[in-house]
């Protein structure tokens, strides 16, 4: 006799939910460290390379950008978001 397993739907709630809660969490410490980049904060927390961030975000190449990099990283986010909820919706209609 052979059971009936259920097949396995990538697409559902139950296995999108761990990745968005992941990528906010991605988006709010880019929007962190966004805040430093703009002068916003004066000081940037970084729990597991000591001053690595201060030095990436201070790096000529970090700096001889026009934009914020952390900042290009929040609105690619929210855009990547934004594109995915109207995918969303015009699946479901």
């Amino acid at each position: 006799m052979t059971s009936f397993t259920r097949p396995l739907r990538p697409s559902a709630l139950s296995h999108r939910r761990p990745v968005a809660l992941l990528a906010l969490a991605g988006a709010l410490i880019a929007a962190y460290l966004s805040l430093f980049e703009l002068g916003v904060t004066h000081e940037v927390w970084d729990p597991l390379f000591g001053d690595g961030s201060r030095a990436v975000l201070t790096s000529t190449l970090a700096t001889s950008l026009p934009v914020p990099d952390a900042v290009l990283g929040v609105v690619a986010d929210f855009t990547a978001r934004l594109r995915r909820i109207e995918a969303a919706e015009v699946a479901t209609a």
